[in-house]
């Protein structure tokens, strides 16, 4: 139940955000983002995984996950190259 209320406080915390879309400085196409976006998928998750370990205790269980996961996700990306830009 924390969980859900975690995640869900997030959400709607979230929802207030700018939207973005990803750019690279190379001028890359949508297969190299695909690509790209897919790999740092995979590292976000690995990224949550070692969290869950480390805060299981944590009364924002769930926020923390999925922070980590997206903080993991854009630096994976910003290391690729990607930016974020403002739609």
């Amino acid at each position: 139940m924390r969980i859900v209320l975690g995640v869900l406080l997030f959400v709607l915390v979230s929802s207030c955000a700018p939207r973005y879309v990803w750019d690279h400085d190379g001028g890359a196409d949508e297969r190299a983002f695909q690509r790209d976006s897919a790999e740092c998928r995979i590292f976000a998750r690995q990224e949550m995984d070692r969290t869950a370990v480390v805060a299981p205790r944590s009364p924002l269980y769930g926020a923390t996950l999925v922070r980590a996961s997206e903080l993991a996700f854009d630096d994976c990306m910003y290391s690729k190259g990607w930016f974020k830009v403002e739609e």
